[in-house]
């Protein structure tokens, strides 16, 4: 193995023990490895800028353009591991200009890869034919609608970084150069002065936090340039409307937005044009199929705005409805909890795309003459039956405890702290405040729990057909799951309330911790299932339409047939 010894001083990021076995000059030449690997591509697998700097400052600029086993220059290599640091120091160095086309595509595709989109646009920006070159048949373009990260759509931003985040303003013009040498700045431009000032608070109470977010502002600033300047110069590729295509039925299974709606803006005509794979798919059938909501508001408004004509069948004679018939993808599923509300969200997409098209393709039948009811049928009875076992299951545990609280309060009705008068049967703290409320509490909840049990019996003893889980199975969770709650917040008030009539006058300290500890079982079944609560109320009875705007009835476009 040739120079095996600095390879792995490389590879094990031994900075002094490459500095010794380096020669002085810049004479050094290795031979690679078995795999072709250079002490440079060691380097950066270490990901050891410093290390990286000693070989190239003391080796021939073969070395940066020497390829390993898999066709990888260390740029490259740099790139695909996603060392930003290491990308920026071997960009420059590296003689590009000196590489042929080929080579350019690989780079370019791996620095999208990497994330690296400042440098990405300055070589797209030097070689612009690099739009029109793929890598092993795959476009700049399609690599970029790999990532997801690269847009807002894909950011995963709390509402208060959300917030930092509207207030940052990046010229476009701006953005191609290094984050590192801006990480000081911030926005130069800013739409008030108020958030001008806003801005420069922030910075100095939570630099670290609001770099991060300045930096994902930038990256996807950059994201939506590289995306423009690709699809612009992409109009003199031979495969143009072939390849536009294939992104954006990636872009779709990724849920990029901003990808589609850039492409869809200045080329609206691929928008129903149909793909040139087995299934002849449009954009809509993918979209309904991989269950993007945002990117099915955008394309079915602009059906419905442009009042067009569009073919519902593919190469199956499968309609819109027959694809919003087929089951969701496991990844868009898993977002939702439990399979009850897994059902709701399919029956959801069915009832929104049966509501938009015209009431014929309700009975248009696919190539195996099926309509999209009977498909819907066929692909959710296993999800049926998932999602009668949960609600089921749920029903049960919570009917049990529903009513251990109803056997409770209503035997406490009877059995009042101190006891009764014997004279005039009533209470003997009839008249104290604190009966008062242990009398209305424990009623309370009494009527809440016993109305909890028939709220979970009535799902226990549902038909469970597939409309049942749209509206019906949903609300009754939701009434039964609240007056549980209520039940048991009540039952610790009038236990509380029992204690303070009890022990007021003797032992009056012990009432306060006894208060306090009787809210924590109210605070564990709070934390444990108020998220399931609040998402099945979401779901159930959130906005007119999971798609976030109100229905768009593009059937009105003249669906036609296949």
């Amino acid at each position: 193995m040739g120079g095996a010894p600095i390879f792995y001083a490389a590879l094990y990021g031994h900075v002094k023990i490459v500095e010794l076995l380096l020669p002085k000059d810049d004479g050094f030449e290795d031979i690679p490895d078995e795999d072709g690997q250079t002490p440079l591509h060691a380097a950066v697998f270490k990901g050891s800028t410093e290390i990286a700097k000693l070989i190239v400052e003391r080796s021939s600029s073969q070395l940066l353009t020497t390829p390993n086993n898999k066709k990888h220059i260390p740029l490259v290599l740099a790139a695909m591991c996603e060392v930003k640091a290491m990308v920026h120091y071997l960009y420059p160095v590296t003689p590009i200009d000196q590489l042929d086309q080929k080579h350019r595509a690989r780079i370019l595709n791996a620095l999208i890869y990497g994330g690296c989109h400042d440098l990405a646009l300055d070589l797209l920006n030097r070689y612009r034919q690099l739009a029109c070159t793929p890598h092993k048949k795959t476009y700049p373009l399609s690599e970029l609608a790999r990532k997801p990260s690269a847009f807002p759509s894909g950011s995963r931003l709390v509402f208060w970084q959300r917030w930092i985040y509207k207030c940052i303003h990046l010229s476009p013009t701006n953005t191609s150069l290094r984050v590192t040498d801006r990480q000081g700045e911030g926005p130069r431009e800013s739409h008030n002065f108020t958030r001008r000032m806003l801005w420069i608070l922030l910075k100095h109470l939570a630099s670290s936090s609001v770099k991060h977010i300045y930096e994902e502002k930038l990256k996807h600033v950059q994201a939506r340039e590289l995306l423009h300047i690709l699809t612009t110069e992409a109009k003199e590729c031979d495969e143009f409307t072939d390849m536009l295509l294939n992104s954006l039925h990636i872009a779709i299974k990724m849920g990029i937005v901003e990808f589609v709606r850039e492409i869809s803006t200045l080329h609206p005509h691929v928008i129903l044009k149909k793909g040139k794979g087995k299934r002849e798919q449009i954009l809509l059938h993918v979209t309904i199929s991989q269950r993007q909501e945002n990117i099915y508001s955008l394309l079915s408004t602009w059906v419905a705005e442009k009042n067009v004509g569009i073919q519902c069948g593919d190469a199956y004679r499968n309609s819109v409805l027959h694809h919003a018939a087929a089951r969701a993808p496991s990844s868009r599923l898993e977002r939702v909890s439990g399979a009850a509300l897994k059902m709701q969200r399919e029956l959801q997409w069915f009832k929104e795309v049966q509501d938009a098209v015209p009431p014929w393709v309700v009975n248009f039948k696919n190539k195996q003459n099926k309509t999209a009811q009977q498909v819907f049928t066929d692909n959710h009875k296993t999800l049926l039956e998932d999602g009668e076992k949960w609600m089921k299951c749920v029903a049960t545990s919570c009917s049990l405890v529903a009513a251990l609280i109803v056997t409770i309060m209503f035997a406490a009705t009877f059995t009042v702290p101190g006891g009764y008068n014997e004279k005039t049967g009533l209470p003997e703290f009839l008249h104290k405040k604190s009966f008062t409320v242990f009398i209305i509490s424990d009623a309370l909840s009494l009527f809440s729990s016993t109305t909890s049990v028939l709220m979970f019996l009535g799902i226990l003893t549902s038909r469970y057909r597939e409309q049942d889980f749209l509206i019906s199975l949903p609300r009754k969770l939701i009434i039964g799951l609240s007056t549980l709650f209520f039940s048991i917040a009540s039952m610790m008030v009038t236990f509380s309330s029992a204690i303070a009539i009890t022990l007021t006058e003797q032992l009056t300290w012990v009432s306060i911790p006894v208060i306090l500890c009787a809210s924590i079982p109210v605070c564990a079944f709070g934390f444990l299932q108020f998220p399931l609560l609040v998402e099945i109320f979401i779901s159930t009875f959130g906005p007119p339409s999971i798609f976030g705007k109100p229905k768009k009835r593009w059937w009105k476009s003249s669906c036609s047939g296949h």
